[in-house]
């Protein structure tokens, strides 16, 4: 019975030692992606460049911008003929009063959507160096150091740490989506300025600004919650096992995109109402 419970407990050490090897090489990897892509949004090919440099935008953006204004020709002949041709005077006010001035505002955000992105971008940036220099860089040491640790697992403090690991991971793969989600918003941004002109399309681009908003400020957002969970979790704690309040900030962590997104989503829908009630009682005056 001894005999058995020994090879048991060899066999649960090796495990243990085994699982704690795989982090601790995983980790180097997990590590280098977080650092790219968690504390700030740049080229991470060459980190020096901005966002926008990226070689994927570089050669997509003109090429949609090009057919944006095509495209936005073909909408002004368009309005012009139905300006000219159509017999309801609400329809031709309608035109004049909210198609032209969109049709001005969608040449300027065409053509110079790319730069408008990578300043939006640069306040980003700035939203989350703050956070990193007011925190003192304790995010960016605490995950290094836990992800680049060998410590072998033993009891619960081997759980927390394994499933810590992979929320880490986790982490990393959500940062590397967000760049190529924001690389894509960035290469439709003209298209979605185009969408903006037609009343019949414009919900488009509102849901294009709703996704880009919400991808570019879950960025500060997370780093202030995850500075938080640390500076907890490197204070002395009653609790007997450790990384519960590290974890607990990855888990807030991943809810900023969702509620990001809901308040955009519901301002939108606030904008929007406002909008038409204007317009009612605006139409109701003229009557």
């Amino acid at each position: 019975m001894g005999t058995v419970l020994l090879q048991g407990l060899d066999q649960f050490l090796g495990l243990g030692g085994a699982l704690s090897w795989f982090m601790a090489q995983a980790g180097h990897a997990v590590a280098l992606a977080l650092g790219a892509f968690l504390f700030q949004t740049v080229n991470p090919f060459t980190p020096d460049r901005p966002f926008t440099s990226v070689s994927a935008i570089s050669r997509l953006a003109p090429l949609a911008r090009a057919a944006a204004d095509s495209a936005l020709t073909a909408v002004a002949v368009w309005s012009a003929y139905r300006l000219m041709w159509d017999r309801s005077s609400h329809r031709i006010h309608y035109t004049a009063q909210v198609v032209i001035p969109r049709m001005v505002l969608a040449i300027l955000l065409i053509n110079f959507a790319v730069p408008m992105v990578q300043g939006a971008v640069d306040f980003s940036n700035a939203l989350s160096r703050a956070v990193v220099l007011v925190t003192g860089s304790q995010i960016r040491a605490s995950a290094i150091a836990f992800l680049r640790s060998a410590d072998p697992l033993w009891g619960l403090d081997g759980v927390t740490a394994l499933v810590l690991f992979g929320a880490y991971l986790v982490l990393a793969l959500a940062y590397v989506i967000r760049f190529s989600l924001l690389v894509v918003l960035t290469v439709l941004a003209p298209v979605a300025a185009l969408l903006f002109v037609l009343p019949e399309t414009d919900h488009y681009a509102r849901r294009w600004v709703s996704l880009f908003v919400s991808a570019l400020l879950m960025q500060p957002l997370q780093l202030l919650i995850l500075a938080v969970g640390f500076a907890l979790d490197g204070a002395p704690s009653p609790l007997p096992v450790r990384h519960v309040y590290a974890l607990a900030a990855i888990f807030i962590a991943f809810k900023v995109p969702g509620a990001l997104h809901s308040t955009s989503f519901f301002g939108t829908r606030a904008t929007s109402f406002v909008r038409r009630q204007a317009r009612r009682a605006w139409r109701l005056a003229l009557k």
